[in-house]
């Protein structure tokens, strides 16, 4: 199909700032850290019995470019930063590129 991505990443919608809309989603910062947090845990445990995983975190500026929720985006780097080399932070465009380095045709 002309014009179709090369490579599709899954949008997730629970590691998502859209969850402070939901009537059940986040009510404060902390609680989308926290479940970050919880899900790099385990996706990082899995990794290292050598099944890496993608965990996608959603960020939209109007959501969580808001003062009160943008200490979650400060603190989920924080965390990132400190899970050092388990863990690449990457772009959809990194991640296009290092599949088609890696999974040629």
């Amino acid at each position: 199909m002309p014009g179709a991505p090369l490579l599709i990443v899954p949008y997730a919608l629970d590691s998502n700032d859209m969850k402070f809309f939901h009537p059940n989603g986040f009510a404060e910062p902390g609680e989308f850290v926290r479940y970050v947090e919880a899900a790099l845990k385990v996706l990082v445990a899995e990794g290292r019995r050598g099944a890496p995983k993608l965990l996608n975190i959603g960020l939209h500026l109007r959501i969580s470019g808001r003062p009160a929720r943008f200490e979650a985006v400060e603190r989920i780097l924080e965390l990132l930063r400190d899970w050092g080399e388990l863990v690449w932070v990457a772009r959809r465009l990194d991640i296009a590129r290092h599949w088609r380095q890696h999974h040629p045709p």
